[in-house]
This record gives C-alpha cells, structure tokens and sequence, in this order.
C-alpha cells in the first residue's frame, strides 16, 4: 500500500513536468544522442584493436578521431542538457512553492493550531528546494543511466548470449536486494527529515523569543536544547548514511570486480574457443566499466533521491489537503450589508467533548455596540473567532439575516469585518502597505484621510521617507503604542461593516489609549462592534455587555443594568474601581 502511495505520489509530481514539453523533448533528444555517444566508444576501440591486429594501422588514426569528435559534441550536448534542466528544475520548485504556500493560506485556524511555524516554513522552503536537484540534476541523471545500462545489456547480448545471461541474473538478484533495501533506509531518512523539521521549529520558535531568554539568562539552557535536537538528527542521519554507505560499498565490489572476473573468465573462454576476439573481449569489458558507472551514480545520488521522495510525499500531503472551514457560495466581490447577527444554541470545542463554548445564544442589530468581558479564558477569543468565521461551531448555528453563516460567501463576508487584536501584526513593506493590506484600489487620500482621523499623520509624515517608509520585522522600529494606532487606521481604510476589537487598547500607555478611545468615537459611529476588554471604562457606554464566563453567558446587559444585578461584573467593577459603582 505504502509503495502504491509513492508511486501514485511521483506520478502526481511529475505532472509539474507537462508545461514545459518542449524543454524536456529537446533534453530527451540530447540524452539519446549522449547514450548513442557512450555507446559508441566502445565499439570503436573493437574495430581499433582488431583492425590493428589485421595490420590495418589506419583503423587507429581513425578511431582517434572519432573518439575526440564523440567527447567534443559529448561536452557540447551536456553543457546545453545543464542549462536546461537547471532552468527547468527552478521553474517547476518555483511553481511548486507557490501552490504549496497557496494551499496553507487557505487553511482553517485547525490546520495552524496543529503545525508549528518551524513545520511549515520546511515544508514550503526545504522540501521544495530538495526537490529542485531532483527535476534538475537527477531525474534527467537517472534516465541517462537507465538508458545507458538496458542499451549495455542489449549490446553484451547481441555479442555473447552466455555473458549476458550470467549478467542479468545477477543484475536481478542486486535488484531484488536494493527493493528490500530501499524500504529501511527510507524509514531511517523519514525519520531524520522529522528530526529536521523538529530542529527548525525550535529555532524558529526561541529566536522569536530571544528577549526573553535574554532578560531570564536562560542562554545556556537553550544552547543545552539545541544541542539535544541537534543531537537527536545527526544520529538519525548518520545511521541511515552508514548503512546506505556500507550497502553501496558491497554492490560496488560486486558489480566492479566480480562483474570483471565473470567477464575476463567467460570471455578468455571464448577467446580461446574462438567465439570472441580480442576487440570483442575488451569491449565488453569497456561495457562492464560503464555498466557500473550508473550504479556508482545511483549510489552517490541515492541519499538526495530519497530526500526528494520524501519530500515530494510530504509536499503533495499539503496539496491534497481539504479546508474544514469551506466557502461554498460565489464570491460577489462586495461587501455583506447585514441588520442582525444572531447565535442559536452554539456550542465549540478544540479538543472534543471538552465545550469551550456552550449553548451561547445572543443576538447583536445594525450599529449596536456589544462588550464581551470577563475572565481570561471564558471563550470571549473564541466566540469572535466564530464570526470571523475561522472555524465553524459543532453545534447551533450562527445566522446572519435568517442565512447561516456557512452557507453565505466566505470572501465577502470576510470583506466585512475589520479586526484589531492586542498581539499587532505588521506586514514586511512600506507603511502605506500596512495601512491598505497591498491593495492598490484603495486611494493614498483614503489612507492619509484615515490616518489624519486616527491622530497619527503627522507621526508618519515625520519619518524619513513618509508613507514609503519601510518596516523592520514585526514593526520594530515603531513602539508598541504606534504600532496599534496603525492597527487602527487599517481598520478604518477598509471601512468594515463590522468592526471586532479584542483586547486592542491593553498593551498600551494611557496617552495612546486615550487618543484611541478619542478615535473610537469616531470609528464606531453608527457602526455594528463587538470589543472585548478586561477594562470597564472602555466598555461602559455599549449597548450591551456580555459577561461569560466558562464558555456560558452568565449576565447580559448594559452598563447600568449588571451593576444594579450585583454579581460578577459589579464584582470586576469594582475591582477595577475601588468601592465606587458610579
């Protein structure tokens, strides 16, 4: 079944080969055209040998020649064969980066819980590059050898049918021997592309977090980790490299000198017999020396053929991936105009049967403002995560003007919404990038217009090179405070027609959050919002709080109403307070 999978795998990966007919129909004349060259030498140095033992001394001279014409066309036909396939091996990577990176971008929020960033920056960056050699260098190496041995063993047969019938059935029990060798060592290089990928996330993963190892001093633990891991893939490299080395070693010894000594035997015999010439003899021997150069070949390219396998099955498991979370409705390219959002008797859970969400039922109208607050870890994240339409809840429904979420455009309804989170995402590129996501039909005015409302123009004007200036990683050359002002401005550039703020003014200092809450008054004018926060005063003027608490709404209503009921949220009220409640 597992040898069904590959095969089905490598046919799959070969159909990255069809739009470039052309290219592979002219490195395939040239790989006949090699083949015949190889070929030729052999019988040229038969009619040398045995026209000089006739005493023909100009079958040399003649022999001579073509053997230099032969090795300059070769050297000619190969240097083309290279670029060829070099060009067409990065062509097809390139293609195949795109669409294996394409698909991840389509995947639900599941999919990204599951995988590391370490995971899938290997799978689209070194799996891909691994099988950039493979549609070069070896796949086009591998015909030229395969070629090369079936046209060897057809010309030994047509020389001396006894040769070639001792050959070949050695030659089958090498192959039998290499299938059952075949399946260990690609269980030994699974596991050491495992034991790479393992190696990536780690460093991925605490080079994000080099502050605080830094300000911990835990440098010294993370070297110990790293070293463990580091550890962890040189052995399993360097056990399935002994063994493919110590392999190769043997069949080496059998097909160099045990091929040669069933050869020099049987063909002295004939020799003798008068069945063979000398010019025959040694051209068979000339065969027996270039038979083994594909199998060295083989052997040599055999740990980079099994690292492509591998990465061809791990790529192509990418690609047949399905979306959990599916847009099956056309794309109307507009935004979703809606009068009501409602959840009926939803309930989620990440792991199964353990509800993070249960029978949550509420409704929001046009332009209201919803709060979402209470304690950290009740599901507050979650529920907006249902509405954004990252997942889709296991049971109860979530309608939007009496049509299920699910059953409305996915785009469009994405389209809608404008989310600002407490932990800031900024894009690699300019500020103006940032602002309008790479989408070039929204108007710099816009922007700037935006930007002016949000109190921070004058801040981007001020920088070197204006709204063209370029970010450092994750914005690091801004702060924190403007980094979320930012946040802001481009989710008023795409004027949502629902605006989710999640936590978005916690990690900030008073000056900043004041001026955001300024602006807010603005940016939630008539505008359907849901905010969650731990702050009350920021909340405090909505049109209703939610108050949940164990994935339940326990309380429900505006301000002055869960204050006159006196339980959880008058409780955090004046927590946050003192004992003052007005």
């Amino acid at each position: 079944m597992q040898d069904r999978f590959r095969i089905k795998v490598l046919f799959d990966f070969f159909n990255y080969f069809k739009p470039y007919k052309t290219q592979i129909f002219i490195a395939v004349v040239i790989l006949v055209l090699l083949t015949l060259g190889s070929l030729a030498r052999p019988h040229i140095l038969r009619y040398m040998i045995d026209g000089s033992l006739d005493g023909d001394w100009s079958t040399i001279v003649w022999g001579i020649s073509s053997f230099i014409g032969i090795l300059i066309v070769s050297i000619g036909l190969s240097y083309a064969q290279l670029m060829i396939t070099a060009k067409l091996g990065i062509d097809i990577v390139n293609q195949l980066k795109f669409e294996v990176f394409e698909k991840i971008l389509n995947q639900d929020m599941w999919f990204f819980n599951k995988h590391k960033t370490g995971w899938l920056i290997s799978r689209v960056e070194s799996d891909c590059e691994l099988l950039k050699e493979f549609c070069s260098k070896i796949t086009i190496r591998m015909l030229l050898d395969a070629a090369v041995c079936l046209a060897i063993l057809v010309n030994i047969a047509f020389v001396n049918i006894k040769i070639f019938s001792l050959l070949l059935i050695m030659t089958i029990l090498i192959c039998l021997f290499l299938k059952h060798y075949l399946g260990t060592i690609r269980i030994l290089y699974n596991h050491a592309r495992d034991r790479y990928a393992e190696l990536s996330a780690f460093l991925s993963e605490y080079i994000q977090g080099i502050t605080i190892i830094q300000i911990f001093r835990r440098k010294k633990e993370v070297l110990n980790l790293l070293r463990d891991k580091g550890e962890k893939r040189y052995q399993s490299e360097i056990k399935a490299a002994r063994i493919q080395y110590s392999v190769w070693a043997v069949i080496g010894f059998i097909t160099e000198a045990i091929f040669l000594c069933v050869v020099l035997f049987l063909g002295i015999t004939e020799v003798s017999a008068g069945a063979l010439t000398i010019g025959e003899l040694v051209m068979l021997l000339e065969f027996i020396r270039q038979l083994t150069h594909p199998i060295h070949s083989f052997g040599e390219n055999f740990n980079s053929i099994q690292r492509s396998i591998v990465a061809a099955e791990r790529t192509q498991n990418i690609l047949s991936l399905r979306e959990t979370v599916v847009d099956s409705v056309m794309d109307t390219g507009a935004k979703i105009r809606f009068n009501s959002l409602k959840f009926e008797n939803v309930k989620f859970y990440y792991k199964r049967n353990n509800w993070v969400l249960n029978e949550l039922n509420f409704e929001i109208k046009r332009g209201q403002k919803l709060a979402l607050v209470g304690p950290s870890g009740g599901g507050k994240t979650t529920l907006t995560d249902l509405i954004c339409r990252f997942y889709d809840p296991q049971k109860g429904k979530v309608i939007v003007d009496d049509l299920e979420l699910k059953d409305m455009s996915l785009k469009s309804w994405r389209r809608s919404i404008g989310l600002v989170l407490q932990d800031i995402f900024l894009f690699p590129g300019t500020v103006l990038d940032n602002l309008r996501v790479f989408d070039e039909q929204i108007s710099i005015k816009r922007v700037m217009d935006c930007a002016k409302r949000m109190h921070i123009h004058q801040f981007i004007e001020n920088l070197p090179h204006g709204y063209d200036t370029v970010l450092e990683e994750r914005g690091a050359n801004f702060s924190l405070g403007q980094r979320q002002l930012l946040s802001f401005t481009r989710a008023m550039v795409f004027d949502p027609e629902l605006l989710i703020l999640d936590e978005a003014t916690a990690s900030v200092d008073p000056y900043t959050e004041n001026l955001i809450l300024k602006s807010l008054k603005d940016l939630l004018s008539n505008r359907t919002s849901i905010v969650i926060a731990h702050r009350l005063k920021t909340i405090a003027d909505c049109d209703r709080i939610l108050f949940i608490k164990n994935g339940c709404i326990t309380e429900s209503g505006n301000h002055d109403e869960l204050i006159k009921l006196n339980s959880d949220y008058y409780s955090l009220f004046r927590l946050q307070n003192g004992n003052s409640v007005v």
